[in-house]
């Protein structure tokens, strides 16, 4: 038996939100050296045992793009990889203090794309990537936004009575 939804008024139905933990987003675009963009920094990171959190890859003929995200209490060793390998900051742009929404599950609902792009955007609220998965949608945006973006697709999107978004617990690490 389906239970009644957070908003009565109509939307798409989902079962619940993820928030991610605050995260460092590095951006690149292509760049002569590399069929993918960052490939260097996510060697480094490989090597270095450092998790990244979300990996995205894009583009077109013209221009392709990568994006990926690592928790914040890395930073300080990611920075010396970048210092010691001049190479894995080439064309980088760095954005402090994101954090990841997602919503499960989509079942290849293209409406729920088009609505969070909507609603987000009608709010000023950035969105600075992108992915999917086969059951879920997951996009960053700034870290402090959150819990606005949460309220904002809330009045949207139908949601299980008395959802609270679920925050990590616990992080698996590697060694």
């Amino acid at each position: 038996m389906k239970e009644k939804c957070s908003n009565p008024q109509g939307g798409i139905d989902i079962s619940g939100i993820k928030i991610s933990r605050e995260l460092i987003q590095f951006n690149w675009l292509k760049d002569a050296e590399n069929i993918v963009p960052g490939l260097p920094f996510f060697r480094r990171m490989a090597e270095n045992r450092i998790n990244i959190v979300f990996l995205g890859i894009g583009g077109d003929k013209k221009k392709t793009f990568s994006f990926c995200c690592v928790e914040t209490e890395y930073f300080d060793q990611v920075e010396k990889q970048m210092r010691q390998n001049p190479e894995i900051i080439k064309n980088v742009e760095i954005i402090n203090s994101v954090g990841t929404l997602t919503l499960f599950p989509h079942q290849s609902n293209f409406k729920l794309l088009g609505l969070v792009l909507t609603e987000l955007g009608r709010n000023g609220l950035p969105i600075y990537g992108i992915g999917t998965s086969i059951s879920a949608l997951t996009f960053s945006t700034k870290y402090s936004l959150l819990n606005e973006a949460i309220d904002k697709l809330g009045q949207v999107l139908n949601l299980p009575p008395n959802h609270a978004p679920f925050r990590p617990e616990f992080r698996v690490k590697q060694v």
